[in-house]
């Protein structure tokens, strides 16, 4: 997974996908669910950052499905934020729904990170469906769980967006 995630952030894809089919089969072979989960997760994010949103969704729902039969809370909270995040722009109230079971999940699990990237996400959505109060709500609520984390840089970009928001709302 590492070795395909760096031909990935080098835009070598094609390497990458190879790299992940070479991993999906040997956990497959081992019928180790988890490590399937991982790669077919990867599959989705590599595709997504390729713009191909339809196979993204496609490897995202597998990967909540093992994540589900094997009763991970945090690969299904995972997954259903990763499906919101296909969703984000081109279907803003599936994405909502899929962030909010993220949130849901994160939050009985306590992590703060989780909570921090759907707030963001759910910030962003509502900002453009010109919602600007929501957005300021969940912009402020991943501020402060960036914050509990000591992202400075998080808090930052955090800021601004709320700037922007403000701005544009002005």
């Amino acid at each position: 997974l590492r070795i395909a995630d760096v031909y990935r952030q080098g835009a070598e894809y094609t390497k990458a996908r190879e790299n992940l089919d070479l991993s999906l089969d040997i956990y497959t072979k081992k019928k180790d669910l988890t490590g399937r989960f991982d790669v077919i997760s990867a599959i989705g994010t590599l595709h997504h950052y390729r713009y191909n949103d339809s196979l993204a969704n496609k490897y995202y729902n597998q990967a909540l499905e093992i994540a589900i039969e094997l009763k991970d809370k945090d690969g299904i909270a995972s997954s259903y934020s990763n499906l919101g995040n296909v969703l984000r722009f081109s279907h803003g109230d599936s994405a909502v729904t899929f962030f909010n079971k993220a949130i849901a999940l994160y939050t009985e699990l306590g992590s703060i990170s989780g909570l921090s990237s759907c707030y963001n996400n759910m910030a962003i959505i509502y900002a453009n469906k010109s919602d600007y109060n929501k957005s300021e709500v969940y912009f402020l609520k991943s501020y402060d769980a960036k914050k509990k984390l000591n992202l400075i840089i998080g808090q930052a970009l955090t800021l601004n967006n709320l700037a922007f928001l403000t701005y544009n709302n002005a």
